[in-house]
Formats: structure tokens, C-alpha cells, sequence
């Protein structure tokens, strides 16, 4: 799986963890909608869901890096992507969070869910900022 994650994404480094929110989140969604700004850090608009495939079988393999391709991370069991190790963790560490908030957003009511024009702005404005990379 991480060998066909490192050929789609020509990541440097990958992170991949078990974090319970996305693993929570995995079992329940079939993509994390955007519910915070933060989620154009990871190169989309949403964070696609793998489809569920058992260890070891090429077809985890194949849904994983179908997930990740054009972002920087996905669930299930959290797989991040960057140049460095540092950056891979970071990502994988976003994502948790980002979860993390859809799932209790979820517990209180229906979650308030960003536009595009919205998340256009944020890139826009952390671009604009130099506060971080913000993938194109």
C-alpha cells in the first residue's frame, strides 16, 4: 500500500496511522465534508474515504492511492503524504483534528458545511499571508 501511495502522490515521506476520529469518521462517511478552513491545507475540498479492503490485498493498495491521488492525505487509517516526514506528520495530524470537529460538530446538530467561494478565500487569504503551504 505505502509503495503504491508513494508512486501516486510522488510523496518524500508518508505517515500512516490508525487515529480513532478518522477511523471513526471512516466507518461512518464516505467523505469528510468541509467543516473547517483548515481541509485546503490537505488539497481538496473533501477528504476522500477508501473504500474498506482487508490488509494485505492489492485492492487496499489500489483504493488507498485512488483516495490520496490529487491530495495530500485520506482515511481510512490515516495516510498522509509530504516532502518531508515533518510535513507527512503534520498532514496526518490536521486530519485527525479535522474529524475530530466533524465529529462532535455532529453530536451538537447538522454541521454548517463551507462553500467552495469559501474555501476559495481561505487559500486566497493564507497564500496571501505566506502562513503555511497551501497546495494548489
Amino acid at each position: 500500500m505505502h509503495l503504491e501511495v508513494y508512486a501516486t502522490t510522488g510523496a518524500g515521506a508518508i505517515v500512516h496511522t490508525h487515529s480513532p476520529a478518522a477511523a471513526a469518521s471512516s466507518a461512518v462517511v464516505d467523505e469528510l465534508p468541509p467543516v473547517h478552513y483548515g481541509i485546503v491545507q490537505l488539497g481538496g475540498d473533501t477528504m476522500r474515504i477508501a473504500s474498506y479492503e482487508r490488509s494485505g490485498l492489492d485492492a487496499r493498495a489500489h483504493s488507498t492511492a485512488a483516495a490520496i491521488e490529487g491530495r495530500q492525505a485520506a482515511i481510512p487509517r490515516t495516510i498522509a503524504g509530504g516532502d518531508t516526514v515533518a510535513a507527512a506528520f503534520g498532514r496526518a495530524r490536521l486530519l485527525e483534528w479535522l474529524c475530530e470537529v466533524y465529529w462532535r460538530t455532529t453530536l451538537i446538530g447538522k454541521p454548517n458545511i463551507l462553500t467552495d467561494e469559501e474555501l476559495e478565500a481561505a487559500v486566497a487569504e493564507a497564500r496571501s499571508r505566506c502562513c503555511g503551504t497551501v497546495p494548489s
